[in-house]
């Protein structure tokens, strides 16, 4: 979005939602290799580089509650700011 003056403005929405995707995908890569390390071999499969299914949404499921739990407060502010 562009002003008159021809600065640039980033989007709020836009920005919130590259934050909620870097929280994300940050801790579903860390929730990843946290599965993978010695201590939990018994949710992994055969192969040591690739997490069962049931892993994958342990680490998907971790990594949304996490975003809800970091980013919530940010949508409850703007909600708040709008009214």
């Amino acid at each position: 979005m562009a002003t008159p003056n021809g600065l640039v403005v980033p989007n709020i929405k836009n920005v919130q939602s590259l934050l909620i995707l870097e929280v994300y995908f940050t801790m579903y890569e860390q929730l990843k290799s946290l599965l993978q390390s010695e201590g939990v071999q018994i949710i992994i499969s055969t192969d040591c580089h690739n997490l069962s299914v049931g892993a994958n949404m342990m680490a998907a499921s971790g990594a949304g509650a996490t975003t809800t739990m970091f980013t919530n407060p940010l949508w409850v502010v703007k909600t708040r700011l709008q009214v």
